[in-house]
């Protein structure tokens, strides 16, 4: 499984800026990880590397298929950004209160 994690770094780091990050692939590795350690801290970055491929609306699908981490300040701020990117920007800043609330 450490290589999961060195790939996903190995993404990052052989992009010159946020804008030509393979998200394809990110998105691949995350969704490999999140099957095999399903947990928040998996699941938060593998949304927003689907957002980043799809779409806000589609991170947000993700997020909402999960039942773990609903309350876990990291999920609800990241649900609350793409609420906000989708225009949803009131029910986005009740999961940033939400998520400042449960920190």
């Amino acid at each position: 499984m450490i290589w999961l994690y060195a790939k996903i770094e190995q993404c990052y780091k052989s992009a010159s800026s946020w804008e030509t990050t393979n998200w394809v692939q990110l998105v691949k590795l995350y969704r490999t990880l999140e099957e095999i350690e399903p947990r928040v801290s998996v699941l938060i970055p593998y949304a927003e590397s689907i957002s980043m491929r799809d779409g806000p609306d589609a991170g947000l699908a993700l997020l909402d298929s999960k039942t773990y981490g609903m309350s876990d300040p990291a999920w609800l701020a990241l649900r609350g950004e793409l609420l906000c990117r989708t225009g949803r920007s009131r029910e986005g800043l009740c999961d940033f209160h939400r998520a400042w609330s449960t920190a």
